[in-house]
């Protein structure tokens, strides 16, 4: 009998990735999410779909309802698709004891690492490079010290964010006064410590570190350069290829050690053109957009976790293929206006018609699988009836987190 696994927020490629990945490893796959029209509620490696309550909405709830449809379809693992992996961590003594399995940071390293001021201070006292930072703890700190910035362009970044919301880039000081101030405004920043961090600007490549731990080891990994990114200032990438860089490499690793990890996370840098120097970003402390280029690379991270939840013993997995493009088709097309503003046009256009390209896969779409990619484009426009787009709905999230 095939082991039976939920996989959370069912809505976007990540989870379908982890469902698509499970499933043609053996694993019987229940897709889950809040909302009716998932886009891996659709495929054909899904065995069982369910609904669960919004978490948030009310946390314990959305674990009673988690809990309930385990035990009631005889689910024994969770494999989580998104930001619903910090409430499950939270509970995860709940969930064992209901005797449900999981492979998940603990919440107080889910906090040190998703919140960037605490992360990039982890950073420093290891020595790892980072963007010069500038740190403020109200308006009144902010408009007395900014003057202090003397290079530009800077980058604004909020401290707790996800796909780019809230980040911004200055080009001078009159810019920079004007977007700070109206950053905290839209998100109703109050307390000192989440107040949006400045950094310098690194004139690169963004590349992701991506690792698997058990019990802080580590036991996969693998690496990718940023092509194409939507929007084209930060955010989301729509198009990548696997690499390697040791320096980078090195130091996920010693940051992710520091934390005594287990579980996935994505570490990302921005690597200056000129130096081939990496600095550190973030950590991203759960799947990530571009999970899909390292499965069709060689490392299957959503298998690798299911057998880490389930103790069972694998080779670790550090050697994976060089050169593959992966391709987020819906995030590609939804930044084709964007980049038709911009001086990249041209060399944008001449990537987005190259879809026949050797080692090129694609995250969302497939010949033989056709419905979830359909159900990808059909959410927006329902989303759009119900008055709330998908970026506003990140949106009003992110906001909700302060």
């Amino acid at each position: 009998m095939a082991e039976k696994t939920l996989v959370t927020f069912a809505r976007n490629r990540i989870g379908y990735v982890i469902c698509k990945n499970l499933a043609k490893n053996g694993i019987e796959v229940t897709a889950a999410d809040s909302i009716k029209f998932a886009m891996s509620f659709f495929s054909r490696f899904v065995k069982d779909k369910a609904i669960y309550h919004n978490q948030h909405d009310n946390e314990k709830k959305f674990i009673d309802s988690i809990i309930k449809i385990c035990l009631e379809k005889g689910i024994t693992t969770i494999i989580s698709g998104h930001e619903e992996s910090y409430t499950l961590s939270k509970y995860q003594d709940k969930l064992e004891k209901a005797g449900i399995k999981t492979a998940l940071p603990a919440y107080t390293q889910i906090k040190i690492a998703h919140d960037k001021n605490k992360i990039t201070a982890e950073a420093e006292k290891l020595k790892i490079k980072t963007p010069k930072t500038y740190r403020f703890d109200s308006i009144a700190d902010f408009k007395k010290n900014f003057n202090k910035i003397k290079r530009y362009p800077v980058v604004i970044k909020l401290t707790k964010t996800r796909g780019g919301v809230g980040f911004s880039k200055a080009i001078s000081p009159e810019e920079l006064f004007n977007q700070y101030q109206k950053t905290v405004k839209e998100f109703g920043i109050k307390k000192p410590k989440d107040f949006p961090i400045v950094q310098e600007y690194i004139d690169g490549y963004g590349l992701g570190v991506s690792m698997l731990f058990n019990k802080g080891k580590a036991v996969a990994s693998f690496t990718h350069k940023r092509i194409w990114e939507y929007p084209p200032e930060g955010g989301f990438s729509v198009e990548r290829i696997s690499t390697h860089h040791k320096k980078a490499e090195a130091q996920a690793k010693t940051l992710l050690e520091k934390l005594n990890w287990h579980g996935v996370a994505m570490v990302e840098f921005r690597v200056d053109h000129k130096t081939n120097e990496p600095y550190f970003l973030e950590i991203n402390p759960r799947f990530w957009g571009s999970l899909n280029q390292a499965v069709v690379a060689g490392v299957e991270f959503p298998y690798l976790l299911w057998q880490v939840a389930n103790k069972k013993h694998f080779k670790p997995v550090f050697k994976y293929r060089l050169g593959v493009r992966t391709r987020w088709v819906a995030g590609m097309i939804v930044g084709l206006p964007a980049y038709l503003k911009s001086p990249a046009r041209w060399r944008y256009l001449s990537s987005f018609f190259s879809v026949f390209s050797r080692n090129l896969y694609f995250d969302d779409f497939s010949f033989s699988d056709p419905l979830p990619f359909l159900m990808e484009f059909i959410k927006p426009l329902l989303d759009v009836f119900s008055g709330k787009s998908l970026r506003e709905q990140d949106f009003e999230e992110v906001k909700r987190s302060y």
